[in-house]
């Protein structure tokens, strides 16, 4: 009955109606008469399956009717069309209306609008913390198409170890479930498409325990890997309560980014589905003589060395041979193409003689065009595509992707249609990305446009593989006080707390509130740039950091980008600085204070201040502390002072380490 509920809402909105003949059609003339019949013991027709201030007795499904009180200026009635909760980041990219910058989780719902305009809303049900909003009651109508579905109390509780019908319904469902999910552009579930066999097991649990994870994000109680009563009826919610969905054909072609779980630098059969994308961190790409490992063997080799490396892996029971072709490529956040070379070919080996299961080299995407065109070793030692492989050529492991984008891999089988997987960069569900705002101040006007800009763009792609976006505010011209100007009109700052400096705070601070970043263009003889890192006595900066650069300098020698670490990880400079001739350093852009031309090698470089150090915890992915570096910009500082001494600049994270400027995307 409810799903038929949602089909009418449909048609009548097709018809532009009002929103009272919306209601009147729908539910009559009160919709507040739909909550005494809810709560009538004598009329089986209704239920209230969610009360203001209380969790949800059930999962949504279609066509519940959500009520609101009148002190909301939204409409009172509302269907629900997609169940699935989300948060209103989902659904702005999907382009829904919603109810305004609120935490919590949105459904899509059909209401009264401007024609099919009534079917773009997203409103808001619960809180973060899962709770229905104290305006806001959830109805189902109850009737013969429901009762005649197996209500989920009905089905058997399966776990590991569990076989039959039961776990086939369930596979099949999970597998509806996420291809939903991909096709509005959402995560998808772990491990899925499952093979639909009946056996629970490894792969059947880690499914289940990422649904769980969605299901009930407010409710870790239910992350069991279990499906019991709750997940049964968020599973049919999820994925209609009709019969369980028909599984894919057995012959059917797959093809899926996988992950290397076991650390082994290969993948197989079993290998787990990826569910994001992150760009690689370059921790193990360098020799001992600071160039990058590039041999045939994945152990001897940049992309198959480093954390964040992946593979594309294809299933496709009708292929013969031994070796298949799969295509990548990245896409913008609208979907359009990012970065395709003239060749997206890569061929992926079959892990053993009849498996019909095809796995790629490790690849990895990256953030900036210097290391995309960095020349790969194909894996091969035989065959045409053997040795290194330049950009633009089949088997170059390489892709050059944006944060706010996606990678893409498509398979064509000899049988059948095309098939394709496509996942964000950085999880999105929740979001994991992060976003800065810094205020911008150019005084009198010495920094050009592209002086600027140039810096914020090569910023943005060194703080990509972090997962942070620099958004910088437009350009405010200023006049450099007299007080803080030298004969030549440069900014005469010489040591901290001088004259000069103290008059460029003064103009500085009334236009930057406390717990906000400020970069300044200016030209200064003593230095390229610097931070206000350490504590000032003459001018009180309480959590607010400025940071000077002087324009002209190239961009593309990370000058902002450093400057930042000093922000975002509120550590000094490594000091005494290691030698130029320390290659192992030179990568490195965070605590590393010599210049990039210092290393002889012309910048850019694939070899030269473009990392951040991944140290402190073996995984920067499976960190919820942020303990490591590379996660340093999701990590809250508690204090500013005292930070370790620049002897110490790498030591392990305290109390003092990390920011309060960071926020989530």
């Amino acid at each position: 009955m409810s799903r038929e509920m949602a089909e009418v809402a449909e048609r009548l909105i097709e018809e532009d109606i009002s929103a009272e003949a919306f209601i009147s059609a729908l539910v009559g003339d009160d919709p507040g008469r739909l909550i005494q019949r809810a709560l009538d013991p004598d009329d089986p027709s209704m239920t209230v399956i969610g009360w203001p201030g209380q969790r949800m007795t059930q999962p949504l499904a279609r066509g519940d009717l959500v009520l609101r009180d009148r002190a909301d200026s939204t409409p009172r009635l509302s269907v629900v069309d997609e169940p699935q909760p989300m948060t209103r980041a989902t659904a702005r990219r999907r382009a829904l209306m919603t109810d305004g910058p609120l935490p919590g989780r949105y459904v899509r719902v059909l209401e009264p609008g401007s024609g099919q305009s009534g079917s773009r809303f997203a409103r808001r049900l619960t809180g973060p913390e899962g709770l229905v909003l104290p305006n806001v009651r959830i109805v189902r109508r109850i009737g013969e198409q429901d009762e005649a579905a197996p209500a989920p109390s009905n089905r058997a509780t399966i776990r590991v170890g569990s076989s039959g019908p039961a776990v086939a319904e369930a596979q099949a469902r999970l597998n509806a479930v996420d291809a939903s999910r991909r096709s509005r552009g959402e995560s998808p579930i772990d491990r899925c498409p499952l093979t639909v066999d009946g056996k629970f097991g490894a792969l059947t649990r880690a499914a289940v325990l990422s649904f769980q994870r969605v299901a009930f994000p407010a409710d870790p109680s239910e992350w069991d890997g279990v499906v019991g009563p709750h997940t049964w009826a968020a599973l049919l919610a999820g994925s209609g309560t009709g019969p369980a969905p028909t599984p894919p054909p057995a012959k059917a072609a797959s093809v899926a980014f996988v992950t290397d779980e076991d650390g082994d630098h290969r993948a197989d059969a079993s290998a787990p589905a990826a569910t994001a994308l992150m760009f690689g961190l370059w921790d193990q790409a360098y020799d001992g003589s600071g160039n990058v490992r590039n041999a045939a063997a994945e152990t001897d080799n940049f992309v198959g060395l480093d954390i964040r490396r992946f593979y594309i892996r294809v299933r496709d029971p009708l292929a013969g041979g031994s070796t298949v072709t799969a295509s990548w490529r990245t896409l913008k956040a609208n979907g359009s193409t990012d970065d395709a070379p003239a060749s997206l070919a890569v061929t992926l080996t079959q892990t053993a003689p009849g498996s019909h299961v095809f796995v790629s080299k490790a690849l990895m995407i990256v953030s900036n065009n210097t290391d995309a065109k960095q020349a790969t070793h194909s894996g091969f030692t035989s065959g045409p595509d053997a040795g290194l492989r330049q950009r633009g050529e089949s088997n170059h492991r390489l892709r050059r992707a944006a944060l706010d984008g996606f990678v893409e891999t498509r398979y064509i089988p000899s049988t059948g249609a095309a098939v394709t997987e496509r996942l964000p960069v950085f999880q999105r569900a929740p979001d994991v990305r992060r976003k800065l705002a810094v205020r911008v101040v150019n005084y009198d006007g010495h920094a050009t446009p592209a002086d600027i800009n140039g810096h914020f763009a090569t910023a943005n792609r060194r703080w990509a593989q972090a997962g942070l976006r620099i958004d910088p505010a437009k350009t405010e011209a200023r006049n450099l006080p007299a007080a803080a100007k030298d004969a030549h009109g440069n900014y005469a700052k010489q040591v901290k707390d001088d004259a000069a400096e103290i008059a460029a705070l003064n103009d500085l601070l009334p236009g930057s509130a406390d717990n906000t970043l400020t970069v300044v263009f200016v030209r200064m003889p003593s230095s390229n740039a610097y931070t206000t890192l350490f504590e000032r006595t003459a001018t009180t900066l309480g959590d607010r950091f400025f940071v000077f650069i002087n324009p002209g300098i190239n961009p593309e020698g990370t000058t902002l980008a450093h400057e930042l670490h000093h922000v975002l990880f509120n550590r000094p400079d490594l000091s005494p600085k290691p030698p130029v001739s320390d290659l192992a350093f030179r990568a490195f852009f965070p605590f590393n204070t010599n210049p990039s031309l210092a290393y002889g090698l012309a910048v850019p470089d694939a070899r030269v201040r473009l990392r951040i150090q991944h140290l402190h915890s073996p995984n920067p992915d499976n960190d919820p502390s942020n303990d490591n570096v590379v996660n340093w910009v999701r990590r809250r500082r508690t204090t500013r002072f005292p930070f370790p001494a620049p002897t110490n600049a790498t030591a392990v994270a305290d109390s003092s380490t990390g920011n309060t400027l960071t926020r989530s995307l």
